[in-house]
């Protein structure tokens, strides 16, 4: 293994398990080695290849580079990971591995005779995978997207392996006290839902609540299903308005969520150090961001005041302060540029708070007396308008009446005519390139 470690490019290829080194196949002039993990001197020899600066070329650099932050060293002159430059080709695809992207990009294999079974996999793998780093290579540059993987991907998958590492602190004392006083209002409202159902019954079966909504209460069922009465989130808030009982439902409901999956569940992922070590998966969805799994710590809540008290329970360390940074309304910057509204535009040179500008435009008030509750049903028109959002969505969104949701978002048409403008012209510039896409289909038709 030592004799890997000059300037000699090198394909990389390895068996894992959990975090742990099992196997690693390195690939050089059609020359295919397997070393199996002994211990120490197999993680020196191997901590000291992939800090060497040969080119190296892999299928999960993140696992590489976290192993290697493991064994004080780090992943050298990295320049291909199949699995990310397969994400980059095709943002929609569910299988990155080397044996499903080769069917898809590269026919060419070695002929490899296995005398060694017990590494049939990584041998199987070995066999394509200098061509399909080849292969993808080509794509790339044809699609001029070389640099997305070079410059943004590669770098990243470090930063995220030593995110992942660090994990993130979380006050356990103070999410359990949390938990316990949710536990406390669970019991009180479970015990005020009994009083106004005049039984006891589990809450959270559906079936078993919809009898006593729609049967014992007779609340006017909304829909129903082969299994019994609907009791779906959307359902609850529309009957929650005239009926205390159903809001009561949903409270506890919420209050149940927030202990059992965000207190419970957050305090029994918090390792030895204090810290949860968290996923972060560079190619899971289909926008370019980041997803967070095993937990998910991009889904605390923070739309409701109860909810949101769970984000202070995330702390930095002595001397260390949590910085939360953002684009700032990057959608809205793109459609002020793309509309050339006037308004807008001006609204962000101005520096101000753009959903506070459109609430201010909206309702017609200065902008020193706009309310957070104005500033988030602007914020909803604000990103709504964009996808073409309607009086009765946007009404269900934030709460209000058809007719109110109706005047929010004609008074956010007229302040934004440039938007107003854009959108019905793309629609019918789409309008115009369907109809003369289907003027050959006329022909053959008529023909």
């Amino acid at each position: 293994l030592e004799n890997f470690c000059d300037n000699a490019p090198t394909d990389i290829l390895f068996e894992s398990s959990g975090d742990d080194l099992l196997a690693a196949a390195l690939i050089r002039e059609n020359k295919i080695s397997v070393f199996e993990n002994d211990g120490f001197f197999f993680d020196s020899a191997f901590a000291k290849f992939l800090s060497s600066p040969g080119e190296k070329r892999t299928e999960d650099l993140k696992f590489l580079c976290r192993w290697a932050k493991t064994h004080s060293t780090f992943v050298n002159n990295c320049v291909m990971d199949t699995g990310l430059a397969g994400y980059i080709l095709n943002v929609s695809g569910d299988d990155y591995s080397t044996e499903h992207l080769s069917a898809l990009y590269n026919s060419k294999r070695f002929n490899i005779k296995n005398d060694l079974p017990e590494h049939a996999d990584i041998l199987k793998r070995a066999e394509v995978f200098p061509f399909l780093c080849d292969a993808l290579r080509s794509e790339l540059t044809k699609n001029g997207e070389g640099d997305i993987l070079d410059n943004i991907e590669i770098p990243l998958a470090s930063v995220l392996a030593e995110m992942e590492l660090s994990g993130f602190r979380i006050d356990p004392d103070g999410i359990r006290e949390f938990g316990d006083m949710l536990g406390g209002r669970i019991d009180e409202k479970e015990k005020l839902i009994y009083e106004l159902a005049g039984e006891e019954f589990n809450i959270l079966s559906p079936k078993q609540l919809g009898v006593i909504l729609f049967e014992k209460l007779g609340l006017p069922a909304k829909k129903k299903t082969k299994s019994g009465y609907s009791t779906s989130a959307d359902v609850l808030e529309e009957l929650a308005v005239d009926y205390p009982v159903v809001a009561d439902i949903l409270e506890y409901r919420m209050v149940q969520k927030l202990k059992s999956t965000y207190c419970d569940g957050l305090v029994a992922c918090i390792a030895e150090d204090g810290r949860i070590h968290s996923t972060l998966n560079q190619k899971e969805t289909r926008t370019g961001r980041i997803s967070s799994t095993e937990p998910n710590l991009q889904n605390i809540p923070v739309r409701k005041p109860l909810g949101s008290e769970l984000r202070k329970f995330f702390v930095a360390k002595e001397g260390y302060t949590l910085i939360d940074a953002d684009y700032s309304q990057i959608e809205l910057r793109v459609l002020a540029h793309m509309a050339d509204d006037a308004n807008m535009i001006k609204a962000f040179e101005s520096g101000e708070d753009i959903h506070r500008v459109t609430a201010s435009q909206v309702f017609k008030v200065p902008l020193s007396e706009v309310t957070p509750v104005m500033r988030s049903r602007s914020k909803a028109v604000n990103f709504g308008i964009v996808y073409g959002i309607g009086a009765f969505s946007l009404a269900k969104d934030i709460g209000v009446t058809r007719a109110e949701a109706q005047e929010y978002i004609a008074g956010y048409l007229e302040n934004f005519s440039g938007v107003d403008n854009y959108m019905k012209n793309v629609i019918e510039e789409a309008k115009a390139n369907v109809r003369e896409a289907v003027k050959p289909l006329g022909k053959i038709a008529s023909g």
